[in-house]
């Protein structure tokens, strides 16, 4: 649910090519069935709000390894992983930081095709003023947002997500797993260099 998440936040901020959404900030699964506005605030039950930050591609990659780096530490905290819409990576955790988000991709709010993530071009990323704020140790944004250099949409983030949900329906549309080849993780691979995505008995994330 949470690269559906991301989706949504992005699908819902016209100005927007890419969304990120951490881990923790999503807290149930969703099961098949009727949904409600109650659910959706059970799904984002924070009152963070939806904001927009211009950054270059190499900013985008440090905010990912930022992330990554926060959800491996003993310190930090596994919801700080990083999920998206518009954007997907391969992550290896037995890389140093730095060198573990790697092969990024993007295409503008999905609307295309999958290119390269261009490190010198800009891009709009909206995500949570939670994260945008530098915490769950997402550094790299803290720049930027400390420097007003963001647009506070003033949207909460359940209501993103409501928004999203009801304009689906208003198209006779269900909400549904997203395609694999959407899923911002394309690979993953362990600290014990185990691969996830080809083996079914990796044991360490």
């Amino acid at each position: 649910i949470s690269n559906i998440v991301a989706k949504a936040f992005m699908t819902v901020t016209p100005t927007a090519d890419i969304g990120i959404q951490n881990a923790g900030g999503v807290r149930v699964d969703v099961a098949a069935g009727d949904y409600t506005i109650a659910d959706a605030y059970t799904l984002l039950p924070f009152s963070n709000t939806l904001v927009t930050l211009d950054m270059n591609g190499q900013q985008i990659k440090n905010v990912l390894e930022d992330a990554v780096d926060f959800a491996l530490q003993p310190s930090g905290s596994t919801g700080a992983y990083p999920y998206a819409s518009g954007l997907r990576y391969d992550v290896d955790a037995s890389q140093a930081k730095g060198s573990r988000v790697a092969n990024l991709e993007v295409n503008p709010r999905v609307a295309g095709s999958w290119s390269a993530l261009d490190l010198a071009a800009t891009y709009t990323v909206v995500t949570n003023d939670f994260i945008a704020s530098g915490q769950d140790g997402y550094d790299t944004f803290q720049g930027p947002f400390d420097a007003g250099d963001y647009v506070d949409t003033f949207t909460e983030y359940a209501q993103g997500f409501v928004d999203y949900v009801t304009e689906l329906t208003a198209a006779s549309q269900i909400v549904d797993r997203l395609p694999a080849d959407v899923y911002s993780t394309k690979k993953y691979i362990g600290r014990d260099g185990c691969d996830h995505s080809t083996r079914s008995d990796c044991v360490s994330y």
